[in-house]
Parts: structure tokens; sequence; C-alpha cells
């Protein structure tokens, strides 16, 4: 939304951003891309300790923007995240608040039966609340999937309603990938928060197979942080790969990010719940690395990967089928080079700028 948002400003839109105040000093300011940030008080954080979701975060939130004295129908578009949910019921129960008002929303997860997987006590409600949503808003406004698979699920839910799709996208200036038959400091990279549903911990064990059953010690780096980095870590130890793998911990910085990405040779996400879409999935692509990732229903949708064309879907969710998978690509380079090649192609599609043209184009129909 940031790199949306800062080239609307660019082309002469007005632009401010409700949020949570998160930072120091008075509760709005403008940063230097021209965006103006309006701090809404009563930010506890996102997270527990254990690093699940607060569940009272969306509430609170909620609160705090029917308490604010923003009049949000003074806006000829409110373009919302789908995130934390609560306030789309409000504006349906309370449609005066944003009263003739353009709405787009960016619905970037359908949960659809996992939310019964989620929570026993919330599932339910989740799950009746996301279909109803998708109905309610796609008749109210614009709704805006990231993902072809996510589209055609909202179609189910609202087969009447204002659907669209546009992805994620990337800063593809700012990717310079290194040329065919470099050196590679890393042949496998991750990016990501490091969660339990990443399952980091079937790359680590793919790892050890891979080692222990063929003999080939592939290199990997480990970029992010979250609450699974100390688990991680020891069995990383205990498997006997600390000289295999590095943890980078967080990184504040894309550049930093990128650059590493272009030393690798190929991008895994194991994750098992990413709601179709990726944004580290293309910036991969445009660092010029192919992809391996877990075929499945709640992870990256398969159509942004095209098994055999910007990289290879794992079929079971295993550590021995991704250890295949690896095994398999590294033991023809042809083949990893022809990947590496659609991965670059593909890349050519996400950039920002053609991604905030499609955005402009909702906007002013």
């Amino acid at each position: 939304m940031y790199e949306v948002a800062k080239r609307l400003v660019a082309q002469g839109y007005s632009v401010d951003w409700l949020c949570f105040k998160t930072w120091a000093g008075e509760p709005t300011q403008v940063d230097d891309s021209g965006i103006h940030y309006i701090g809404l008080p009563g930010y506890r954080g996102l997270y527990r300790k254990n690093g699940s979701r607060r569940i009272l975060e969306p509430i609170e939130f909620l609160i705090a923007m029917m308490r604010s004295r923003v009049a949000l129908n003074q806006y000829t578009y409110i373009w919302s995240g789908q995130w934390p949910m609560l306030h789309l019921v409000w504006w349906l129960m309370w449609p005066k608040a944003i009263a003739g008002s353009k709405l787009v929303v960016d619905w970037w997860e359908i949960w659809g039966k996992t939310w019964f997987n989620y929570s026993k006590s919330a599932g339910p409600i989740g799950y009746l609340l996301e279909k109803t949503l998708i109905s309610k808003i796609s008749k109210r406004g614009t709704l805006v999937l990231i993902a072809p698979t996510a589209l055609r699920r909202a179609r189910e839910a609202a087969p009447n309603g204002k659907l669209t799709l546009i992805h994620n996208g990337i800063d593809l200036a700012s990717f310079k990938p290194s040329p065919q038959g470099s050196p590679r400091r890393y042949d496998i990279a991750y990016v990501g928060r490091l969660k339990n549903h990443k399952r980091v911990d079937l790359l680590l064990d793919a790892l050890h197979l891979l080692k222990e059953q063929s003999r080939i010690r592939l290199s990997a780096v480990i970029i992010g942080d979250g609450p699974e980095s100390t688990a991680l870590r020891e069995r990383a130890r205990t498997l006997g790969l600390l000289g295999q793998v590095e943890f980078t911990g967080a990184i504040s910085s894309n550049r930093q990010v990128h650059d590493i990405l272009t030393t690798a040779a190929v991008f895994v996400n194991p994750s098992t719940k990413e709601g179709g879409g990726s944004i580290t999935l293309l910036e991969a692509y445009a660092a010029g690395l192919p992809a391996v990732a877990f075929e499945c229903r709640d992870g990256i949708d398969p159509e942004l990967i095209g098994d055999g064309v910007c990289g290879v879907l794992v079929k079971t969710v295993s550590a021995d089928g991704l250890s295949r998978a690896l095994l398999e690509l590294f033991n023809d380079p042809e083949h990893l080079e022809k990947l590496r090649q659609g991965a670059l192609e593909a890349a050519r599609h996400y950039d920002w700028n053609h991604i905030s043209e499609q955005y402009r184009g909702i906007l002013e129909t």
C-alpha cells in the first residue's frame, strides 16, 4: 500500500494514511514521499509473547477509529486493507461513516475453512464474518485480490460482486541480478518471518536429508526473525547444519535483503499458509532466483510459480519431498538456468509502477 500510495502522491493525489500511532512525537506527520500520516492512540502491539496475533487488536483499532475525529466521508476515495476486518463491519453497519466515498479494499487472504483450524472459539465467527464481508463489501465497493486462486474463491462467495485481480509488486529498479555463471555465496535463500506455519523446520530437515542420504551439502541463508528463531537455530545445531546454514536475524534494509538474494541460486518458501500472494516470491524472481514451494491449499498460489516455468512445486508437504525436489534441481544446471530466466521474465510484470497504474485505474473508473 505504501509503494502505491507514494506513487499516487507523485501523480498529484493527496493521501492521508489513518493508522495506529507507533512513533514518538506528534500524532500527525508527513514523510519524504508526501504521505500524511494520522496516528490513532491506543496501540498495544500486534503479537503476544508466543508470536501469535493478539485477538483484541482488531477491537482496539475499531474503537480507535470510531473515537477519532477524522471524517472519512470527506474523502473521494477510501482505500483500506482487509485486516483486521472489524473496521469493515463498522462501515457496513454505519454507512454514513464513509457516505459517498468510493471504497476499495485489498483482500490479501481468504482463509475459508482454515478458520476452523485457527481457533475453536473464534474460528466459526471468523469463517462467517469473512464470507459475509466478501459478499457485502464487493457490492458496496471494489475488492482487490492478490492471487488468481484467491480471486476464484472470492467469486464463489460473491458471484455478483465487484472483484479484480492486482498482484503484489516489487521495485524492479532496485535489483541487480548476478550474471549467468557468477559464483554464488548461497545455494538457497529463505526470506520471511520465523513462525511455525512458515515451515522453515522442513527446509532444515531437507538439508539434513541431502547431506546424510545423498552426500550433498547445500548452503542456505535464512533471512528474518520471529518466535521460532531460537528453536530453528537449535534444530540446525542438532542436525549438524551450522556450517551450512546462516541465520541473519531481522534486517531492516530492503537494499540489504535484495543484495543477499542476488548471491543465492534458489529461493525456497516452504510456508503452508501464505494466502496465495507473496512479495518475497516476487523479490526472489527479480533477483534471478527460481522458487521451490509446497503445493498446498493455503500456501503460495501455484499459478504464481507455474511448475517448470519460474520454479518447482513440491506435491507433498514433507522434508523428503522438498529434499528430492532440490536434489533434482541442483543436479540439472540447464533446467535451473531455464527456471532462472523464467523468474527474471516474470518479475518484469510486477513492477510497482505498473501495479500503481492498475490501482489508479480502479479509482478513476
